[in-house]
Protein backbone atom coordinates (compact mmCIF):
# COMPACT_ATOMS: atom_id res chain seq x y z
CA UNK A 1 0.00 0.00 0.00
CA UNK A 2 2.74 2.47 0.93
CA UNK A 3 4.60 1.55 -2.26
CA UNK A 4 1.55 2.48 -4.31
CA UNK A 5 1.26 5.81 -2.47
CA UNK A 6 4.96 6.54 -3.09
CA UNK A 7 4.56 5.68 -6.78
CA UNK A 8 1.52 7.91 -7.02
CA UNK A 9 3.39 10.74 -5.27
CA UNK A 10 6.30 10.32 -7.68
CA UNK A 11 3.90 10.38 -10.63
CA UNK A 12 2.19 13.46 -9.22
CA UNK A 13 5.54 15.25 -8.82
CA UNK A 14 6.49 14.24 -12.35
CA UNK A 15 3.23 15.60 -13.78
CA UNK A 16 3.52 18.81 -11.73
CA UNK A 17 7.04 19.30 -13.09
CA UNK A 18 5.82 18.71 -16.65
CA UNK A 19 2.95 21.18 -16.07
CA UNK A 20 5.29 23.88 -14.77
CA UNK A 21 7.63 23.34 -17.74
CA UNK A 22 4.70 23.57 -20.13
CA UNK A 23 3.47 26.75 -18.43
CA UNK A 24 6.92 28.30 -18.96
CA UNK A 25 6.85 27.28 -22.62
CA UNK A 26 3.36 28.76 -23.00
CA UNK A 27 4.50 32.05 -21.42
CA UNK A 28 7.48 32.15 -23.75
CA UNK A 29 5.24 31.61 -26.79
CA UNK A 30 2.83 34.30 -25.55
CA UNK A 31 5.68 36.79 -25.29
CA UNK A 32 6.89 35.87 -28.78
CA UNK A 33 3.33 36.18 -30.11
CA UNK A 34 2.92 39.65 -28.55
CA UNK A 35 6.23 40.79 -30.05
CA UNK A 36 5.22 39.43 -33.46
CA UNK A 37 1.83 41.13 -33.24
CA UNK A 38 3.48 44.46 -32.45
CA UNK A 39 5.86 44.03 -35.36
CA UNK A 40 2.98 43.17 -37.71
CA UNK A 41 1.03 46.21 -36.48
CA UNK A 42 4.02 48.48 -37.13
CA UNK A 43 4.49 47.02 -40.60
CA UNK A 44 0.78 47.46 -41.37
CA UNK A 45 1.03 51.12 -40.31
CA UNK A 46 4.07 51.58 -42.56
CA UNK A 47 2.26 49.92 -45.48
CA UNK A 48 -0.81 52.12 -44.92
CA UNK A 49 1.34 55.26 -44.79
CA UNK A 50 3.14 54.32 -48.00
CA UNK A 51 -0.17 53.40 -49.65
CA UNK A 52 -1.57 56.83 -48.71
CA UNK A 53 1.49 58.54 -50.22
CA UNK A 54 1.13 56.49 -53.41
CA UNK A 55 -2.59 57.31 -53.58
CA UNK A 56 -1.90 61.05 -53.19
CA UNK A 57 0.80 60.84 -55.85
CA UNK A 58 -1.58 59.10 -58.29
CA UNK A 59 -4.28 61.72 -57.68
CA UNK A 60 -1.84 64.58 -58.23
CA UNK A 61 -0.41 62.84 -61.29
CA UNK A 62 -3.92 62.51 -62.74
CA UNK A 63 -4.41 66.23 -62.11
CA UNK A 64 -1.26 66.89 -64.13
CA UNK A 65 -2.68 64.91 -67.04
CA UNK A 66 -5.16 67.68 -67.77
CA UNK A 67 -2.18 69.81 -68.84
CA UNK A 68 -0.99 67.38 -71.50
CA UNK A 69 -1.76 69.84 -74.23
CA UNK A 70 0.05 72.69 -72.46
CA UNK A 71 3.71 71.66 -72.09
CA UNK A 72 4.79 74.61 -69.92
CA UNK A 73 2.07 74.02 -67.31
CA UNK A 74 2.66 70.28 -67.47
CA UNK A 75 6.37 70.83 -66.87
CA UNK A 76 5.63 73.10 -63.86
CA UNK A 77 3.26 70.58 -62.30
CA UNK A 78 5.65 67.66 -62.90
CA UNK A 79 8.48 69.67 -61.28
CA UNK A 80 6.22 70.41 -58.34
CA UNK A 81 5.46 66.69 -57.98
CA UNK A 82 9.12 65.84 -58.27
CA UNK A 83 10.11 68.31 -55.56
CA UNK A 84 7.25 67.23 -53.35
CA UNK A 85 7.80 63.46 -53.55
CA UNK A 86 11.34 62.86 -54.75
CA UNK A 87 13.25 65.39 -52.70
CA UNK A 88 11.83 63.92 -49.49
CA UNK A 89 13.95 60.83 -50.08
CA UNK A 90 16.88 63.08 -50.90
CA UNK A 91 16.25 64.97 -47.68
CA UNK A 92 16.18 61.71 -45.79
CA UNK A 93 19.42 60.63 -47.47
CA UNK A 94 20.96 64.03 -46.67
CA UNK A 95 19.80 63.75 -43.08
CA UNK A 96 21.26 60.24 -42.86
CA UNK A 97 24.53 61.51 -44.33
CA UNK A 98 24.56 64.36 -41.79
CA UNK A 99 23.88 61.89 -39.01
CA UNK A 100 26.77 59.71 -40.17
CA UNK A 101 29.09 62.73 -40.39
CA UNK A 102 28.08 63.80 -36.88
CA UNK A 103 28.61 60.26 -35.63
CA UNK A 104 32.12 60.12 -37.10
CA UNK A 105 32.92 63.62 -35.84
CA UNK A 106 31.84 62.67 -32.31
CA UNK A 107 33.71 59.38 -32.56
CA UNK A 108 36.92 61.19 -33.58
CA UNK A 109 36.44 63.66 -30.75
CA UNK A 110 35.92 60.88 -28.22
CA UNK A 111 38.93 58.95 -29.51
CA UNK A 112 41.10 62.07 -29.19
CA UNK A 113 39.72 62.68 -25.69
CA UNK A 114 40.47 59.09 -24.71
CA UNK A 115 43.99 59.40 -26.10
CA UNK A 116 44.55 62.65 -24.21
CA UNK A 117 43.19 61.17 -20.99
CA UNK A 118 45.38 58.09 -21.35
CA UNK A 119 48.45 60.30 -21.79
CA UNK A 120 47.43 62.36 -18.78
CA UNK A 121 46.87 59.24 -16.67
CA UNK A 122 50.25 57.89 -17.74
CA UNK A 123 51.93 61.20 -16.88
CA UNK A 124 50.14 61.41 -13.51
CA UNK A 125 51.00 57.79 -12.79
CA UNK A 126 54.68 58.47 -13.49
CA UNK A 127 54.59 61.62 -11.34
CA UNK A 128 52.91 59.75 -8.49
CA UNK A 129 55.39 56.90 -8.78
CA UNK A 130 58.29 59.34 -8.54
CA UNK A 131 56.66 61.18 -5.64
CA UNK A 132 56.01 57.93 -3.81
CA UNK A 133 59.57 56.84 -4.41
CA UNK A 134 60.89 60.13 -3.00
CA UNK A 135 58.58 59.88 0.02
CA UNK A 136 59.64 56.30 0.61
CA UNK A 137 63.30 57.26 0.34
CA UNK A 138 62.77 60.13 2.80
CA UNK A 139 60.84 57.85 5.17
CA UNK A 140 63.64 55.27 5.10
CA UNK A 141 66.16 57.99 5.97
CA UNK A 142 63.98 59.28 8.79
CA UNK A 143 63.39 55.76 10.17
CA UNK A 144 67.15 55.11 10.16
CA UNK A 145 67.74 58.40 11.92
CA UNK A 146 65.06 57.62 14.52
CA UNK A 147 66.52 54.16 15.13
CA UNK A 148 69.98 55.68 15.49
CA UNK A 149 68.67 58.25 17.96
CA UNK A 150 66.97 55.52 19.98
CA UNK A 151 70.19 53.51 20.14
CA UNK A 152 72.15 56.61 21.08
CA UNK A 153 69.59 57.48 23.75
CA UNK A 154 69.79 53.96 25.20
CA UNK A 155 73.58 54.07 25.20
CA UNK A 156 73.65 57.47 26.84
CA UNK A 157 71.13 56.30 29.42
CA UNK A 158 73.31 53.25 30.16
CA UNK A 159 76.37 55.45 30.39
CA UNK A 160 74.52 57.85 32.69
CA UNK A 161 73.50 54.96 34.88
CA UNK A 162 77.05 53.57 34.99
CA UNK A 163 78.80 56.91 35.30
CA UNK A 164 77.17 59.95 36.75
CA UNK A 165 79.66 62.13 34.97
CA UNK A 166 78.34 64.24 32.00
CA UNK A 167 81.80 64.65 30.47
CA UNK A 168 82.06 60.98 29.77
CA UNK A 169 78.68 61.03 27.98
CA UNK A 170 79.98 63.25 25.18
CA UNK A 171 83.05 61.02 24.66
CA UNK A 172 81.05 57.81 24.90
CA UNK A 173 78.59 58.67 22.17
CA UNK A 174 79.22 56.79 18.96
CA UNK A 175 80.05 58.65 15.82
CA UNK A 176 76.86 59.69 14.04
CA UNK A 177 75.42 62.22 11.69
CA UNK A 178 76.36 65.82 12.54
CA UNK A 179 72.72 66.87 12.97
CA UNK A 180 72.09 63.93 15.29
CA UNK A 181 75.31 64.58 17.22
CA UNK A 182 74.25 68.21 17.77
CA UNK A 183 70.82 67.11 18.98
CA UNK A 184 72.32 64.62 21.41
CA UNK A 185 74.81 67.17 22.72
CA UNK A 186 72.07 69.74 23.20
CA UNK A 187 69.95 67.19 25.07
CA UNK A 188 72.87 66.23 27.29
CA UNK A 189 73.70 69.81 28.18
CA UNK A 190 70.18 70.69 29.19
Amino acid sequence: MTDQIKEMDNELEHYNKINSDLELVIEDYKLKLNASEKEVTNEKENVLAIAAIIKRFKIELNECMQYVMEPKLLKQHIKRLYHKYCTETNKIENIQADIEQEYYRQRDYLEKTISTLRKKVKKDKEFNRNSNYNFMKENVTLVREINYLRRAARKSQLINNNNNNNKNNNNALPKCLPAVQQTITIENTS
